[in-house]
């Protein structure tokens, strides 16, 4: 069990390292960034920047999370090159194909997230930044399945330092404001990419074969739907803030996501490192695994809610402390974005077992429950809460979804949960809010 814990933790940090890093250099940039835009310009940032989040999955397909599974299931070296390459061929072609239509559909992408052409310049800069960071996510994966999480660390801290070196001389230095936010974002991507090549070229060949794609795509593609979904229903809150109260207060959310951050990085850190330490637990322990897996969670959900209880109250503080004023409104919204990634968390650790067998089928149904409840859930409180109901309606899908998961999990692999913990933290991070 302590070697268990020791392997999660040591993978959750290097996972977490770079982005640490990044969180880090981001509120020490904050200061300097509130004053050269205005809260405008970040609902333009914020609404831009989904092109990434939409393109990953719509044009990998899924690919990443079969290749990540076939290949450690193969123990042939030969089978785990082809599966490799088999699917990063797809993915490149894939993606060539989308940064084609995105460009030539670009100022109607421009109209539709923000009512007017002018920003479709801003639009070819993000899908640029897509086609790189797609096909880098392959490479990635190529080392994540290695387990060589000291090298991607190190690129994510290098690209990290491209990123924001770029960002500054482009917003401060020559003026190019939401602009030069992306460009460097762009910047680094490319670096990134060149390094994760790099790295991955020994595994890289020229093979492909056809009913290896068929396999990979029988797998991956019922990710697609579920990834989209959990991307569109935060769009979906950016989107409705824009469209009923204003691109201003839009900003003010981006803001007050990027406070939310630290505890979804250390949500998104452990869940990087879990998948692939939870298969291994499974396959050494067997029906043994289950009381390891009960004992984990409770640790990591009580950790989780000393983390949003020390964030609650301490990140509206830091907010006036160092931000300019236009931004201080932002501080009010904290309690309910920090509501995001604690109830992401127990959707994470809820799901524990659905992955071992092959049937994903009811993963585009849970995503689709939790859509439908966002959707619901913003209609319903809109006018009573405003911007603070759409919020909320978030983290009520990510529990419709946690809730649709658990039922899913259990009848495949049952792993059985201290549920008293769970309602005493539950209760407590809700009465603290």
């Amino acid at each position: 069990m302590k070697k268990i814990l020791k392997g999660l933790l040591n993978d959750t940090i290097y996972y977490g390292l770079s982005s640490v890093l990044g969180q880090l250099i981001g509120f020490l940039l904050l200061p300097l960034y509130t004053v050269y835009l205005l809260p405008e310009d970040y609902g333009v940032l914020t609404l831009v920047l989904y092109i990434p989040l939409f393109f990953v999955p719509i044009f990998s397909m899924g690919i990443k999370n079969a290749i990540f599974r076939r290949y450690n299931l193969y123990r042939d070296i030969g089978k785990r090159i082809l599966c490799l390459n088999t699917g990063l061929f797809f993915v490149v072609f894939f993606s060539f194909f989308a940064l084609i239509l995105g460009v030539n559909f670009s100022r109607k992408i421009s109209l539709f997230l923000l009512d007017s052409s002018i920003y479709s310049q801003l639009i070819i800069i993000s899908l640029l930044t897509s086609f790189f960071l797609n096909i880098s996510v392959i490479f990635s994966t190529i080392l994540r399945a290695e387990r060589k999480v000291k090298t991607i660390a190190l690129v994510k801290i290098f690209q990290l330092l491209v990123t924001v070196l770029s960002t500054i001389l482009l917003v401060v230095y020559f003026s190019k404001g939401v602009e030069g936010v992306l460009i460097g974002s762009l910047i680094g991507n490319i670096f990134g990419f060149i390094l994760l090549f790099y790295f991955s070229k020994t595994y890289l060949k020229l093979s492909f074969d056809f009913v290896e794609l068929k396999n990979l795509l029988s797998y991956g593609i019922p990710f697609m739907p579920h990834r989209l979904t959990t991307i569109l229903t935060d769009f979906t809150t950016a989107f409705l803030i824009k469209e009923y109260i204003g691109l201003s207060e839009t900003g003010l959310y981006s803001i007050a996501l990027k406070f939310s951050m630290p505890l979804m990085l250390i949500v998104s850190s452990v869940q990087s490192s879990w998948v692939p330490i939870k298969f291994q637990i499974h396959r050494d322990h067997g029906a043994e695994s289950k009381v390891i897996f009960k004992d984990i969670i409770s640790i990591y959900i009580s950790l989780i809610a000393i983390a949003f209880l020390f964030s609650l109250f301490i990140f509206p503080e830091i907010i006036i402390l160092i931000l300019d004023s236009k931004y201080y409104e932002s501080a009010n919204l904290i309690p309910y974005v920090l509501l995001i990634p604690f109830f992401k968390a127990i959707y994470y650790k809820a799901g524990t077992g659905f992955e071992f067998t092959d049937n994903t089928k009811p993963i585009p149904l849970i995503s689709l429950l939790g859509f439908l409840s966002l959707v619901i859930f913003s209609f319903l409180f809109i006018e009573s809460a405003g911007i603070i109901g759409l919020i909320i309606s978030i983290s009520i899908s990510w529990i419709v979804m946690a809730s649709a998961v658990r039922y899913f999990s259990i009848s495949r692999f049952y792993i059985p949960l201290d549920n008293r913990l769970l309602v005493l933290i539950i209760s407590m991070i809700i009465i603290s809010v």
